[in-house]
């Protein structure tokens, strides 16, 4: 796991959303379509939390992994 996340560049814009994104993927679980359909409205940074739309009109919020 510490290798994929290694592997994302830490430089640029490109790289640091990648490696949001598989930080997102590993720390909650979640599945690529959960991310695709994601706005950037859905992370609420005072409350540290994300807002994962499920199946079934079943929104959860989440924690944001801190790194």
């Amino acid at each position: 796991m510490a290798r994929l996340i290694d592997s994302c560049s830490k430089d640029g814009q490109q790289g640091l959303r990648d490696r949001a994104i598989v930080l997102v993927l590993l720390r909650l679980g979640l599945r690529a379509g959960d991310i695709a359909i994601m706005r950037p409205t859905d992370i609420d940074w005072q409350e540290g939390t994300l807002l994962v739309r499920g199946k079934g009109r079943k929104d959860v919020r989440l924690p944001l992994p801190q790194d």
